[in-house]
């Protein structure tokens, strides 16, 4: 594994999902893409359906508010410059934070201008146009930094216009994360109030959802990343702790269940990974990443922590939450693509008496503990465990619902043969 070969899988596998695993999780509506462009009631005559396509966690492009120039992500970006995207909330005060604003869907990342470029999303929307020439290929980019419910309401209007321009059905195909914002949509439609009832207006809007990787019960490389960042070749500053813990998106990543966390012995310690108290008690996230003294500005970040970790928990909660409908004869079909055999990181160790979290090799060498990472891993994709993944049951009650498993990682599920063959005879059924 030599020269592009190495650099390739070097910045791109480390640059996936949750940090240094599979990047892709989540479009304010602002369709890009030449051939994938959607403008209102401009739908094209030859097309009778739609399928939209959301990309997952840093799946979007970023660019400068100042004079347009992409941050997330280019080549320079991933190896040398010392930039960030993190959040420009003045309350967090992260150095170097700008303002950003969403730039259309990650389609590839240019590494020899012209001549070879980094695969993202690019092609799998060729795939799927390809193969579903009757389909209007449409990608749904969002802020993949902000609150899943400000994509709600977008992906809500996106259907409703699609619909309201003649297409005959829509499909959702979503990536990871963006799998979280359609399960919401899904259940309680646009509605992202703290008492949204249950009414399955999305569930009634579309005729077909394929999810893959999707972090239904969360995913520890969050509690990692928050912690200790993510490094992208020689470039530690993109996505500095102070950025990821910035981000409300990553609190709705956590870990759901409690067992997660252990002891020095790796015996169960009774903590949630979503829990306030815990973080505000021992000092978890911003409070541990060091402010030079400045008090007024860790009591800003501590209470940006509890208020995000307490809203976070609230919208996974919903997703979560048992049916409170009768169970009837399932009405649409879902798909969910289930990755399987790669071990994947799915527990973390706790030291009371020094007030850390470990989760590396390194960490455990540091702390002299006769154990490593493997002993914290389970069945999954890399980045999402396989138990993760499932469907909730309140979906597998709703829909006619179809699990299909694949030893594809998570940043190639959708490139995988065997899951295209299933697409091929899920989306060709309408």
């Amino acid at each position: 594994m030599k020269g592009i070969s190495r650099a390739r899988v070097f910045i791109f596998m480390s640059l996936l999902i949750c940090g240094s695993s599979a990047l892709f999780f989540s479009l304010s509506c602002a369709i890009v893409g030449g051939k994938y462009r959607y403008e209102k009631n401009k739908s094209p005559a030859d097309k009778s359906r739609a399928i939209i396509f959301l990309h997952g966690y840093y799946g979007a492009n970023l660019s400068r508010e100042k004079d347009s120039s992409r941050l997330w992500l280019t080549l320079p970006e991933a190896l040398w410059r010392k930039n960030t995207v993190a959040r420009n909330d003045p309350a967090l005060a992260v150095d170097a934070a700008e303002p950003l604003f969403e730039d259309g869907m990650l389609l590839k990342v240019p590494v020899i201008p012209g001549l070879y470029s980094i695969d993202a999303y690019g092609g799998t929307l060729d795939w799927l146009a390809t193969t579903f020439p009757d389909a209007l290929i449409v990608p749904f980019a969002y802020d993949w930094r902000q609150d899943n419910r400000l994509a709600v309401k977008n992906i809500s209007d996106l259907v409703k216009s699609l619909k309201a321009d003649g297409m005959k059905s829509v499909s959702l195909v979503a990536h990871s994360m963006g799998g979280l914002i359609v399960a919401y949509y899904l259940r309680y439609g646009e509605d992202v109030s703290e008492n949204a009832p249950e009414n399955w207006q999305g569930a009634s809007e579309v005729d077909r959802v394929v999810l893959a990787g999707v972090p239904f019960g969360g995913t520890m490389h969050l509690m990692r990343n928050i912690h200790q960042g993510v490094k992208l070749g020689v470039n530690s500053s993109l996505l500095k702790p102070e950025a990821v813990a910035s981000f409300p998106s990553s609190y709705q990543l956590l870990p759901r269940e409690r067992g997660k966390v252990l002891d020095g012995k790796l015996n169960v310690v009774p903590y949630d990974p979503r829990d306030p108290d815990w973080w505000d008690k021992d000092n978890l996230g911003y409070a541990s990443l060091g402010i030079g003294g400045n008090e007024e500005l860790l009591a800003r970040r501590k209470a940006f922590t509890r208020e995000t970790l307490v809203s976070a928990r609230a919208f996974t909660d919903k997703i979560h939450a048992a049916t409170a409908l009768s169970d009837h004869s399932p009405e649409r079909k879902i798909l969910t693509i289930v990755g399987t055999s790669r071990k994947t990181i799915d527990k973390a160790v706790w030291l009371e008496t020094t007030k850390r979290l470990l989760f590396t090799d390194a960490d455990f060498k540091e702390a002299r503990l006769p154990y490593g990472l493997k002993d914290l891993e389970a069945d999954g994709d890399e980045s999402i465990t396989r138990e993760s993944a499932r469907l909730p049951l309140p979906y597998q009650k709703r829909f006619e619902a179809r699990e299909v498993l694949t030893e594809a990682p998570h940043g190639d599920l959708y490139k995988d043969e065997k899951v295209r063959g299933e697409l091929v005879k899920f989306l060709g059924e309408i």
